[in-house]
C-alpha cells in the first residue's frame, strides 16, 4: 500500500521532467509523465492545479482511489481533448501572428516606396525650382540692364528738356513782346471798328429812308398784283376742273351712244375691240434670244411668273415673263394668256401694268410685261406693318384711277385684290392680272368656267358675282372696297373663318367686314358704300376717285 507522505507533496520541475513522489502509485507517475512529454511547458504549468487535485485524491484511502479510477480515466480523456484544443489554439495564434507580421512587412514596404517616391518628387521639384530661380535671376539681371539703359535715356531726355526749357523761356520773352505789340494793334482796330460801325449805321439810315420813299410803294404794288394773279389762277383752275368733268361726262355719253349705235347696226354680235381701248391693238412680237430668265416669282392657276430681262435695241430692261401653267385644271392656260395679252394691248394708263410683247417661238408662250420691283401689295404690307397709312391710301387712290379708266373703256377686271396690285415703288402702284378681264361692249353678264369650277376664292367678289356669275363695273366696286379693307389691315385675308356659302348668307343678313384699326370713319363709310347689296346703290369709280382724293388729304 502506498503511504501518505508526512511532508506536503508538490509537483517539482527538474529539467522539464516530473519528480516522482514515493507516495504516488507508479501508474499515476507514468500517466503524468506521458502528459508532460506530449505538451509544452506552458501547458504543464497550466495543469499544475490538476496535479494538486490528483495528490488530494491519492491522499485518500485506497478504496476511494480504486472507486474513482474509472472517473480519472474519463477525466484523462477530457484532458487530452482540452490539450488538443489548446494546441489548435496555439497553432492559430502562431498563424495569426505570422499573417500580421506579413501584413506589417507589406505596409512597411508600401510606406518605404511612398517615402521614396515623395523623396524623388521633392528632389525633382527642388531641381525645377532651382532652374526657375536661375531663369528668374537671369531675367532680373536683364531687367536691371534695361533699367540702366532707361535711366541713361531719361538722363538724356532731362538734359534735352532743360535745353528746350531755356529755349522756350527765350521764345516766351519774344512772344510777350509780340503780344504787347498785338494789343496795341487790337486797340487801334477797335477804334477803327467803332468808326466803321458809325458809318454803317449812317448807311442803314439812308437805306431805310430810300426804302420808305421808293421801294415800299413798289413792293406793295407787287403784293397786290400777286394776290390778284393768284385769285385768277385759282379761278382758272376751278374752270379747268369743271371743263374737264364736263368733257369726261360728254365723252362717256358719246362712247355709250357710239357703242349702242354700233350694237344696233351690227345686230347682236358686239364689236370686240373698237370700244375697249386703243385703236391700235397690235401686239409686239419678241424673239426668244431677247429674253433671259433669272428666277421664279411664283405660280397661279393659269400662269407661272418668272423674273428676267429683255433686250430692246441697246437697252436691257427687267421684265416679268408669264408662261402657261399646265396643271390639273385644264382650262386653256395658253388661251387665257393670249386673252390677257390682247386686253393689255388695248389698255394704256399710268397705273396699269404695261405689256412689252409676246414670244411664241422655241417653246411655250411667253407674255412679257414690265417688272414690279417690290412685288404684290399684299405681301409688301405683311412684311412692312409700320408702312404709313397715308401712303397706303395714295396707292389705293392710284388703283381707283386705273379702275375708273377701265370703267370708261367698258372693261371689267373681275378680280380686284391686293395681290393683283403690283408695287413699282413705295409711291407707285399699278393694276395687273387681266386673265379674267372682259370687255362688256354693251353686255352686263360674264360667264366663265373658272367661276363654275370655283377655282378662284370668292372672298373679294360681290354677292351677285358669286351667286349669278354677273360681272360689271359695280361688281368691281365691291371688290375695290374689299381691297381697300385688305390694304388697311396690312394684307389680312377677308372672311377667313367662313366658306363661300356661309359668307353669302352672312352678307344677305347685312353683315359686313369690321372696321380696320387704322381706318377713319370716313374711309369706312366709303367701304360700306361699296358693299351696298344693290349694285345700283354703289358709287361709280368716277365718284370714288373724287372721294379717295379727299380721303388722302385727310390723313
Amino acid at each position: 500500500m502506498w503511504k501518505r507522505s508526512p511532508e506536503p507533496r508538490s509537483l517539482v520541475n527538474t529539467d522539464q521532467k516530473l519528480y516522482c513522489d514515493p507516495c504516488r502509485p507508479p501508474a499515476t507517475y507514468h500517466f503524468l509523465v506521458a502528459i508532460c512529454e506530449n505538451t509544452d511547458w506552458a501547458i504543464n504549468r497550466n495543469i499544475s492545479g490538476l496535479f494538486l487535485w490528483l495528490d488530494l485524491l491519492l491522499s485518500d484511502d485506497e478504496t476511494v482511489v480504486e472507486a474513482d479510477h474509472s472517473k480519472l480515466v474519463t477525466d484523462q480523456n477530457t484532458l487530452n481533448k482540452n490539450v488538443d484544443t489548446l494546441k489548435a489554439n496555439l497553432e492559430n495564434i502562431r498563424t495569426h501572428n505570422g499573417r500580421q507580421q506579413r501584413d506589417t512587412e507589406k505596409q512597411v514596404w508600401a510606406i518605404r516606396e511612398e517615402v521614396t517616391s515623395q523623396l524623388q518628387d521633392l528632389t525633382t521639384a527642388e531641381q525645377t525650382r532651382s532652374a526657375q530661380v536661375g531663369a528668374d535671376l537671369h531675367r532680373l539681371q536683364s531687367d536691371v540692364a534695361d533699367l540702366h539703359r532707361d535711366c541713361s535715356e531719361v538722363k538724356n531726355q532731362v538734359a534735352q528738356y532743360l535745353e528746350d526749357h531755356r529755349t522756350l523761356a527765350a521764345d516766351q520773352s519774344t512772344t510777350q513782346t509780340e503780344i504787347h505789340r498785338l494789343e496795341v494793334t487790337v486797340r487801334q482796330l477797335h477804334s477803327d471798328t467803332d468808326e466803321v460801325r458809325r458809318q454803317q449805321q449812317s448807311v442803314q439810315a439812308e437805306l431805310v429812308k430810300l426804302q420808305e420813299e421808293h421801294v415800299g410803294p413798289v413792293l406793295a404794288e407787287l403784293r397786290h398784283n400777286h394776290h390778284s394773279l393768284t385769285s385768277q389762277v385759282n379761278t382758272l383752275q376751278i374752270n379747268v376742273d369743271h371743263i374737264k368733268v364736263a368733257l369726261e361726262e360728254s365723252l362717256s355719253k358719246t362712247s355709250s351712244a357710239i357703242a349702242e349705235l354700233e350694237t344696233r347696226l351690227g345686230g347682236d354680235q358686239p364689236k370686240s375691240d373698237a370700244s375697249a381701248g386703243k385703236e391700235d391693238t397690235t401686239i409686239r412680237t419678241l424673239h426668244h434670244d431677247q429674253i433671259r430668265m433669272e428666277k421664279s416669282l411664283g405660280s397661279g392657276i393659269f400662269a407661272i411668273g418668272v423674273q428676267g430681262t429683255c433686250r430692246e435695241q441697246d437697252q436691257v430692261i427687267p421684265v416679268m415673263v408669264k408662261m402657261p401653267n399646265v396643271g390639273k385644271h385644264d382650262l386653256g392656260s395658253q388661251q387665257r394668256l393670249i386673252h390677257e395679252a390682247k386686253m393689255m394691248a388695248k389698255l394704256d394708263h399710268t397705273y396699269i401694268v404695261r405689256l412689252i410683247g409676246v414670244c411664241e417661238e422655241k417653246g411655250p408662250l411667253m407674255v412679257v410685261m414690265e417688272l414690279a420691283k417690290l412685288g404684290p401689295l399684299d405681301m409688301f404690307l405683311r412684311n412692312h406693318s409700320q408702312f404709313p397709312v397715308r401712303t397706303i391710301m395714295e396707292l389705293l387712290y392710284q388703283v381707283c384711277q386705273a379702275l375708273e379708266y377701265l370703267e370708261a373703256q367698258q372693261v371689267v377686271h373681275c378680280f380686284v385684290r391686293c395681290r393683283n396690285v403690283l408695287l413699282f415703288g413705295e409711291h407707285l402702284a399699278k393694276l395687273s392680272s387681266f386673265t379674267l378681264a372682259h370687255s362688256l361692249s354693251g353686255r352686263d353678264t360674264v360667264t366663265d368656267p373658272v367661276w363654275e369650277e370655283q377655282l378662284i376664292t370668292a372672298k373679294w367678289l360681290a354677292p351677285e358675282s358669286i351667286k349669278g356669275r354677273r360681272f360689271n363695273s359695280k361688281s368691281d366696286v365691291w371688290s375695290f372696297g374689299v381691297t381697300l379693307w385688305e390694304a388697311l389691315t396690312y394684307g389680312a385675308v377677308p372672311w377667313t373663318k367662313l366658306t363661300a356659302d356661309k359668307m353669302v348668307d352672312s352678307l344677305d343678313k347685312g353683315h359686313r367686314l369690321a372696321k380696320p384699326v387704322c381706318c377713319t370713319d370716313r374711309t369706312y363709310d366709303v367701304m360700306l358704300q361699296c358693299w351696298q347689296k344693290s349694285p345700283e346703290d354703289r358709287p361709280t369709280f368716277k365718284e370714288l376717285v373724287r372721294t379717295m382724293e379727299g380721303l388722302c388729304q385727310g390723313y
